[in-house]
C-alpha cells in the first residue's frame, strides 16, 4: 500500500546536503557524519555525495537532451489516493507503506504551529500486526505507543518554548523517523532518527536503536547478544587508532567509549544483517562516528541471533566526504560463503567536478558503471536474502532532474536491472522503494509512487501516482474551470459522465501519467478526467482542448 502523501504539507527548513560514502575499513563500516550537515529535509533515507556544480554546467546540451528522449520514454500505471482536509495546527496520521513478512504498518504525523507558535515537527509511527509473531506484535505495539507519547509530550514543550521566538529567529522542530535496519526469524531492529532544534546556537541530530528478539518480543540489551562488551571495545578502539581517527573521537577514546558503555543508556547501537551497527556521538564540530562490526569479529556472539538466509538489511548512510570514499570500504559476504568481501564505491569526476561514473569495488576486482551524470547521489545497499544483495541509487543532474537506477551485486560483476526516469528514492521498507517523481499535469506536482524491489525490476504497487496534493486546505493546490469540462464523478460506487461548469474548484489527486488524472471536488466527490499528453511531452489536452483554455491556475515549474 502506497504512503499516501507522506511528506504532504511539510515545509522545507533544512536542505541536506551530505558527501556520501560507501564506507568501512577493515571488515566495518565507518561513516562521519556532521550533526550540523544532517538536518532533516523531506527525503527519508536519502544521504547524498556531492559536489558543487558550476553555474555554467545549467546549460549541459547533452544532459538535457538525454533527459528529454528519457522521459519521452517513460509510461507509467496508477493509484487513487483521497486527500481529507484538516485544519492547521492539527495532528493528522497518514497512510503508509504495508510489508507482509511481519505485517508493518508505518505511518506518519505531521504537526505544525505558525500562528501563535513557531513549530514543525514529524514523527513515523509503526504499528505491527499478524499472529506469526504473537509476542513481538505485543512487544512492539507497546513500545510504540510510549515512543509517540514521549514524542507527543516533547512537541507540547516545544511548542510552548516556540511561542517566544523572535519573527527573525529560526523556530523550532523535531522530527523523528523509523528505518528497519534487521527482519528475520529471530531480530527485528529498528533505527530511530531524530533531529531537532530548540533554541540554543545549533540543531541536535542522533541516532539510536531498539532491538527486539522476534520469538520472545523481548528488547535486548548489549549484553544479551553474548560475551561481546571487551572484544566490542576492543574492535572499535583499534579501528579508530588505525585509521586515525582521534581527531574525531578525541584522544582518550577508550576510556571515554567504556564510560559511555557502563551508563544506564549506554552504547547506541542496533543489528544489521552484517553485524552490529554502532553509533559513536562524538561532538557538533566532529560529528558522529557509525561503524558495523561484524558479527564473526566477535566470538562471544550469541549464534541464536546470527542472520538466516531470508535475513533484510539496509544500509543507508554511508559516510561524509570523497576523501573516505578513497579510504573506507563496506565489508559483507557477497557470495554467501562465510566471508566478507569489500564493497566501495569510487565516483568518477570529469574536469568540472560533474559526476560521469561509478567505480563499484567488488572484492579484488572493480566493476565500471558508465554513461552516468550528475552532481550528487544517494546510495543504498539492500540485502534481501541471502543471495540478492542490490545496490540502488539516485543521481541528480542539472535542473534538480533525478534518476534511480538498480543493480544486481555478486562476485562476478555489477548487473544492471532498471532504471526509473524523473524519480528519486525517498524510502525503504522491506524490498517497498517508495518514490517521488517529477508530474506535470495540471500543473508541476512532486508525486509519490511505491515499487517492489526484486531481480526482475522495480515494479509498481500502486496502479497510480499520487500527486501529494496537501491535505490542509490552506496549502492545496487547486485548479479552477474557464470552460465546461467533461469528466466522469463518482456517484453510487460508480464513475458516471459529468460535466463541470465554469467555476468549479478541482484538487488533482492522482494520475497515470499518460492518459488519466482523479480529482476532488471542494465537496470531497472524487472524479477523473481523461486526457492525451502534448507531443514534446509537456502539457495536456481535454478533447482536443488545451489545459491553458480550460483551467486557471495552472502552476508549472520551470
Amino acid at each position: 500500500m502506497a504512503k499516501s502523501g507522506k511528506k504532504t504539507g511539510k515545509i522545507i527548513l533544512i536542505v541536506i546536503i551530505i558527501l556520501i560514502l560507501l564506507g568501512v575499513g577493515i571488515g566495518t563500516y565507518f561513516a562521519v557524519s556532521k550533526s550540523g550537515d544532517k538536518s532533516k529535509s523531506k527525503n527519508r533515507n536519502e544521504e547524498s555525495v556531492s559536489e558543487d556544480a558550476d553555474q555554467e554546467l545549467e546549460d549541459n546540451d547533452e544532459l538535457n537532451n538525454q533527459n528529454e528522449s528519457l522521459e519521452q520514454d517513460t509510461a507509467e500505471n496508477t493509484t487513487s489516493a483521497q486527500s481529507e482536509d484538516s485544519s492547521q495546527g492539527s495532528l493528522h496520521t497518514d497512510n503508509d507503506m504495508k510489508n507482509s513478512r511481519y505485517e508493518l504498518e508505518f505511518s506518519d504525523s505531521y504537526f505544525y504551529v505558525y500562528d501563535e507558535a513557531k513549530f514543525s515537527g514529524d514523527c513515523e509511527i509503526l504499528t505491527m500486526s499478524g499472529d506469526n509473531y504473537s509476542e513481538l506484535v505485543t512487544a512492539v505495539n507497546e513500545w510504540s505507543e510510549e515512543y509517540v507519547a514521549t514524542y507527543e509530550s516533547r512537541k507540547e514543550e516545544y511548542t510552548e518554548k516556540s511561542k517566544e521566538v523572535p519573527e527573525n529567529e529560526m523556530h523550532y522542530y523535531l522530527y523523528q523517523d523509523l528505518k528497519v535496519m534487521r527482519a528475520d526469524d529471530t531480530i527485528f531492529s529498528l533505527m530511530i532518527d531524530e533531529n531537532y532544534y530548540c533554541g540554543g546556537q545549533m540543531e541536535v541530530y542522533e541516532e539510536y536503536g531498539v532491538t527486539f528478539d522476534a520469538k520472545t518480543g523481548k528488547q535486548l540489551k548489549l549484553s544479551d547478544l553474548g560475551d561481546i562488551e571487551d572484544e566490542l571495545k576492543e574492535y572499535l578502539v583499534n579501528f579508530v587508532d588505525s585509521n586515525n581517527l582521534e581527531a574525531s573521537t578525541g584522544e582518550d577514546f577508550e576510556n571515554d567509549l567504556s564510560a559511555l558503555m557502563d551508563t544506564t543508556d549506554g552504547l547506541k547501537w542496533m543489528l544489521t544483517g552484517d553485524g552490529i551497527y554502532v553509533y559513536y556521538p562524538c561532538s557538533y564540530e566532529q560529528g558522529a562516528l557509525s561503524f558495523i562490526v561484524p558479527y564473526n569479529k566477535l566470538s562471544g556472539f550469541n549464534e541464536a541471533y546470527l542472520p538466516d538466509d531470508e535475513s533484510f538489511t539496509l544500509i543507508s548512510r554511508y559516510g561524509s566526504s570523497v576523501d573516505d570514499i578513497e579510504e573506507f570500504g563496506y565489508y559483507t559476504d557477497i557470495n554467501s560463503d562465510g566471508a566478507n568481501e569489500l564493497l566501495k564505491l569510487e565516483l568518477v569526476f570529469d574536469e568540472y567536478w560533474y559526476g560521469i561514473g561509478v567505480n563499484v569495488h567488488v572484492g579484488d576486482e572493480v566493476f565500471e558503471i558508465n554513461d552516468l551524470y550528475f552532481y550528487s547521489a544517494s546510495f543504498y545497499l539492500i540485502r534481501k536474502n541471502e543471495s540478492e544483495v542490490y545496490l540502488l541509487f539516485t543521481t541528480g543532474a542539472d535542473n534538480d532532474y533525478k534518476t534511480t537506477y538498480q543493480y544486481k551485486l555478486t562476485m562476478n560483476g555489477v548487473e544492471h536491472v532498471d532504471t526509473l526516469i524523473s524519480t528519486s528514492v525517498e524510502y525503504i521498507s522491506f524490498d517497498e522503494i517508495e518514490t517521488y517523481t517529477k508530474i506535470d499535469r495540471l500543473g508541476t506536482f512532486s508525486a509519490s509512487r511505491t515499487y517492489k524491489l526484486s531481480a526482475d525490476g522495480l515494479t509498481p504497487v500502486d496502479e497510480r501516482f499520487d500527486l501529494n496534493n496537501d491535505e490542509d486546505a490552506s496549502f492545496r493546490r487547486w485548479v479552477e474551470t474557464k470552460q465546461v469540462v467533461s469528466v466522469k464523478l463518482m456517484q453510487d460506487d460508480e464513475l458516471v459522465d459529468k460535466e463541470l461548469p465554469i467555476g468549479t474548484i478541482l484538487y488533482p489527486a492522482n494520475t497515470d501519467n499518460t492518459s488519466v488524472l482523479g480529482f476532488y471536488l471542494e465537496d470531497g466527490t472524487y472524479g477523473e478526467l481523461y486526457y492525451e499528453v502534448s507531443p514534446e511531452g509537456f502539457g495536456i489536452t481535454i478533447d482536443g482542448v488545451d489545459e491553458f483554455e480550460l483551467f486557471d491556475n495552472l502552476l508549472y515549474a520551470g
